[in-house]
């Protein structure tokens, strides 16, 4: 590369682009929050405690989620599954 710069494309491959990470954890978070869902909906058989704390993780990806990405649908079902015990 003439410039010296580093490009994306061009980067050591145990490197990655600062965007595309930034791109991958944001999807990564959205799918993080589907899995959440369908785990609170799977998982009525949960002690207290445990369902407790999904539903706090699942809560923060909610809120995380529906900030970057508006109000999907998922974000509406979300919302709607998780409640304490």
């Amino acid at each position: 590369m003439p410039s010296g710069r580093i490009s994306c494309f061009h980067a050591h491959p145990r490197l990655r682009c600062v965007f595309g990470i930034i791109k991958r954890r944001s999807t990564t978070k959205l799918l993080k929050l589907y899995d959440k869902v369908a785990n609170l909906l799977d998982n009525t058989w949960r002690k207290p405690e445990s369902w407790n704390k999904q539903g706090r993780h699942a809560e923060k990806l909610t809120d995380w989620v529906e900030e970057n990405f508006g109000q999907l649908n998922i974000v509406k079902i979300a919302r709607s599954v998780i409640h304490y015990r």
